[in-house]
């Protein structure tokens, strides 16, 4: 998952406008915010997956 296009350019045109150290400051956090936003995606990810298999199971279960 990404940041949508307009926001990743307006963001990027930005981060070109700032000072040298502010800008690597910024990229860095940046980055940081992305990994966190992935590995975010990927848990809630797991526990709708996890969800719905647990109530899968437990549909098929209650007709048996």
């Amino acid at each position: 998952m990404s940041a949508p296009t307009f926001v990743t350019e307006r963001l990027d045109h930005f981060e070109r406008s700032l000072p040298s150290i502010p800008a690597r400051v910024f990229h860095l956090q940046r980055t940081l915010a992305g990994v966190a936003y992935d590995r975010t995606a990927v848990v809630v990810n797991a526990i709708s997956d996890s969800t719905r298999n647990l109530l899968e199971t437990a549909k098929v279960s209650g007709r048996t």
